[in-house]
C-alpha cells in the first residue's frame, strides 16, 4: 500500500500503522500506533492519508450505524462484521455464504452487500458476568 504523494515519514508510519492491523480500524488508532515511529504526527495528516487512501482504494469504509467511522484494508476477502454494543470493538467475521444462499425479487440485481451482527463480545459478555 501506498500513497501517490511524496513518501514521508508521517506517510510511512501511517500505512506501516493500517498495514499493521489485522480488522477495522480509526483513524485515532492510527494515529496512536504512527506516532511510535513518528512523535509529531498530528491527527489531521492521519485524515489526510487515510482519505487518500481511500480515493486510491487501498482502504474502505466501514460503517457502523451511531459509531465513529472505521476503515479496514481492501485486500481482503469478502466478510461481514460483529459490532460489540458494549465496548465498540468492530470484528471481521470470516466468509460469507449470502451471496450464494439468498433469493432477490424478480429484475433486482445486487453489486454488493454489507452485513453487520450487533451483540456482546466474549470478553465483555465474560466481564458482565
Amino acid at each position: 500500500m501506498s500513497t501517490a504523494k511524496r513518501q514521508t515519514q508521517q506517510r510511512t508510519a501511517i500505512v506501516t500503522a493500517i498495514e499493521g492491523t489485522d480488522c477495522t480500524f480509526t483513524p485515532q488508532e492510527v494515529l496512536g500506533h504512527a506516532q511510535r515511529a513518528c512523535p509529531g504526527l498530528g491527527i489531521a495528516t492521519v485524515y489526510r492519508s487515510i482519505r487518500e487512501l481511500v480515493e486510491q482504494g487501498c482502504i474502505q469504509r466501514v460503517v457502523v450505524a451511531g459509531s465513529a467511522p472505521r476503515y479496514e484494508r481492501t485486500n481482503v476477502t469478502h466478510h461481514h462484521h460483529f459490532h460489540c454494543e458494549s465496548c465498540g470493538a468492530v470484528t471481521p467475521l470470516e466468509g460469507c455464504s449470502l451471496k450464494e444462499n439468498y433469493r432477490l425479487p424478480s429484475g433486482f440485481r445486487a453489486s454488493s452487500h454489507d452485513v453487520i451482527f450487533t451483540g456482546t463480545c466474549p470478553k465483555c459478555a465474560d466481564s458482565e458476568a
